[in-house]
């Protein structure tokens, strides 16, 4: 995989691109951060004004009774650099592996499709996150 700038019409910013072709069902990679919770969240980003450009919000039932946010602005993961996309344009789905030892939480990249060689990646990162962002 490599980054360069999306081809998203209008920008935006970096785009995550696959060099080679991969298939339907597999797990590329992992998303990581801090994990924040919803007031955490809100405080930063919604309240505070700060970009959220590399916040993924988590649903709660995917594995765990509370919505949390992974915020890999700080981190040096590959995989912040995915695009949002409406569902039905996607290639990717985030899928929670649990929390791991000391508490960190591990959401896997999963292809839902198989996908050509330097097509650019997408996921959905939840219409809740949209609708916070835009605050």
């Amino acid at each position: 995989m490599y980054s360069e700038e999306s081809r998203i019409k209008g920008g935006a910013g970096i785009g995550l691109f696959t060099r080679n072709a991969v298939l339907a069902n597999t797990t590329i990679g992992s998303v990581g951060g801090t994990v924040l919770c919803h007031e955490c969240y809100y405080d930063k980003y919604v309240k505070g004004g700060s970009a959220c450009s590399y916040v993924l919000c988590v649903d709660p039932k995917e594995q765990l009774e509370f919505m949390y946010y992974i915020d890999a602005s700080d981190s040096t993961c590959f995989m912040r650099y995915i695009n949002h996309q409406r569902v039905d344009k996607c290639n990717l789905r985030f899928v929670s592996a649990g929390i791991c030892q000391g508490g960190s939480v591990r959401i896997d990249v999963v292809t839902s499709r198989d996908i050509d060689a330097r097509e650019e990646l997408f996921g959905n990162y939840m219409s809740k996150w949209k609708k916070q962002r835009k605050g």
